[in-house]
């Protein structure tokens, strides 16, 4: 019988099969990274969208990642160079995303836990997780929701915002809850692009919650205070 430990590695080497899927290639502006990426992977993009980019509780992340992992922890020298997702959290956790474009029958999140090491060779810890295909399918309706934010924020990239995004966050305090056009109208910012723009930049970092519907984002969209 195979050791869970066993199986974990498997479970490893397999998903260093995964990343020569599907590669489409879309170049896009990230307002959380404030940098241009190119995005190799239908499935990719979607994850970038939904959740890299729009989850507020991740800080920092890089594609294509190569870093050295291991799964056995009595062994620190049994380490293997694995390419993910480099993802950074706000709590200071590390995790290494895989896309596994050849399940599409198990939509759950899989993680173990792994060690890794960068060019200082500190071996650290680390979550390795398994995205496939059946659950980025059933978060793909969100898509177009979050491109809308994303192109919203990314509009006014050029801008510093700081007034128009201390003039949205004051009301949010102040409203607590309401849609994007009440929003709009409660704050004095004659330009819309502007005043939408520090909207979606505090929507991305998290400040302001969303309910992601199928008809879009826009006026009607329901939104709440962080807390």
């Amino acid at each position: 019988m195979t050791s869970m430990k066993g199986h974990r590695r498997k479970q490893l080497m397999t998903g260093r099969k995964t990343s020569g899927h599907n590669r489409g290639m879309f170049m896009a502006y990230s307002p959380k990274m404030d940098a241009d990426l190119i995005i190799l992977g239908d499935l990719e993009f979607i994850h970038w969208a939904t959740e890299l980019e729009t989850n507020p509780s991740v800080v920092a992340y890089r594609f294509d990642e190569d870093v050295d992992v291991s799964v056995d922890e009595d062994d620190a020298d049994n380490f293997i160079k694995l390419r993910g997702i480099w993802v950074e959290s706000r709590d200071g956790a590390v995790a290494l995303h895989q896309i596994n474009p050849n399940e599409k029958l198990d939509a759950d999140r899989k993680s173990i836990r792994i060690l890794y090491r960068l060019n200082d060779h500190v071996v650290r810890q680390a979550q390795l997780v398994s995205i496939t295909y059946a659950y980025l399918s059933l978060v793909a309706y969100q898509l177009d929701f979050w491109l809308k934010v994303i192109a919203m924020a990314s509009q006014v990239r050029s801008y510093v915002l700081e007034n128009e995004i201390e003039l949205v966050g004051t009301h949010v305090q102040l409203m607590k809850e309401g849609t994007i056009r009440s929003l709009l109208e409660g704050v004095d910012i004659p330009d819309q692009a502007l005043a939408l723009g520090a909207i979606c930049r505090l929507i991305i970092t998290g400040s302001i919650q969303v309910e992601v519907g199928k008809d879009g984002f826009g006026y009607n969209t329901v939104w709440s205070r962080h807390d």
